[in-house]
């Protein structure tokens, strides 16, 4: 699901979004794709093209103004709000503990599009924290990523 380059794998850099639609692509088997997105900023043929079309189409991703910006990084919370929108595609369980985010002091860091969707990650024990912070704006690292889907696996999936 997530290769490397050159025989190093890089765990520590950061995750951009084509990176993650590709990832959550080939988590789903790399299912046959008719059609395109409408995201103006993905080229052509990429590497990414297929796995954001898929993600586009069963509404995971979604781009603004008319784009993705496949080479931003991907933050924890917007990675937690696109396995939630995976989850509701795939029918995992939703349910999530409303006070989940209490013990964390940078709950209100986090935007309102992605509240719902980080009560779930931490309820569901994918996504955790240290030192009483959740750090929700902060860059997720490609072994991060990997340490999420597996659990969602081992949670979820099963």
């Amino acid at each position: 699901m997530v290769t490397g380059s050159g025989g190093i794998f890089n765990p520590n850099n950061q995750m951009n979004r084509a990176q993650f639609a590709l990832v959550l692509y080939r988590y789903e088997g790399e299912p046959p794709v008719s059609g395109r997105h409408s995201f103006g900023d993905v080229e052509e043929g990429s590497i990414a093209d297929r796995a954001i079309t898929w993600a586009s189409q069963n509404d995971i991703v979604t781009g603004q103004r008319g784009n993705f910006n496949p080479r931003g990084n991907m933050s924890r919370a917007q990675m937690i709000l696109l396995m939630h929108r995976y989850s509701k595609f795939k029918g995992f369980d939703l349910s999530f503990d409303t006070e989940a985010l209490e013990p964390y002091s940078d709950k209100g860091s986090i935007s309102p599009t992605a509240t719902e969707a980080m009560q779930w990650g931490v309820s569901k024990g994918l996504i955790t924290g240290g030192g009483g912070l959740l750090r929700p704006n902060g860059d997720i690292t490609r072994a991060q990523v990997v340490l999420i889907l597996h659990r969602l696996n081992n949670t979820l999936a099963t």
